[in-house]
């Protein structure tokens, strides 16, 4: 279950992912930027275990990859 301590931190993070393109500065390479979206994309699939949305799941699945590649 995704405590609201991590939902917030997903918010914050989902605005600090959205904001790269005017702010490369924040983040200090690539790598980063993937864990940081990694980690946003495990929160919301944990959410959409939680509240057994299909919506997100689906959502979810057609979201492409990122890969440092």
């Amino acid at each position: 279950m995704v405590t609201e301590r991590e939902l917030e931190l997903l918010k914050k993070s989902i605005l600090f992912i959205n904001s790269f393109k005017d702010n490369v500065h924040n983040i200090n390479s690539g790598q980063e930027f993937i864990s940081v979206h990694n980690r946003n994309i495990e929160a919301i699939k944990q959410i959409a275990l939680d509240r057994n949305s299909k919506y997100l799941e689906n959502k979810l699945a057609e979201y492409p990859k990122i890969t440092a590649a």
